[in-house]
């Protein structure tokens, strides 16, 4: 299978299983392009949000800051 990104050698008796997965990440990535659009931010998409926060890390006016760093 070659594409303009690269090449890649697949066994013939994985063939069917690895497209299968190749759709699966397409149609994932085609999701959050739309949320994307939508006014979802890629933080809050992927879960990451919560993780920040857990990790005292806070959103002021946009930008993450480590809540834990001195002033």
């Amino acid at each position: 299978m070659a594409d303009s990104d690269g090449v890649i050698v697949v066994p013939n008796r994985r063939a069917g299983e690895i497209v299968n997965l190749a759709v699966e990440r397409k149609n994932a990535d085609d999701e959050t392009r739309r949320k994307i659009k939508g006014g979802e931010s890629v933080l809050s998409i992927k879960g990451l949000r919560r993780v920040l926060e857990e990790k005292g890390v806070v959103e002021v006016k946009g930008t993450w800051l480590d809540a834990t760093a001195g002033s």
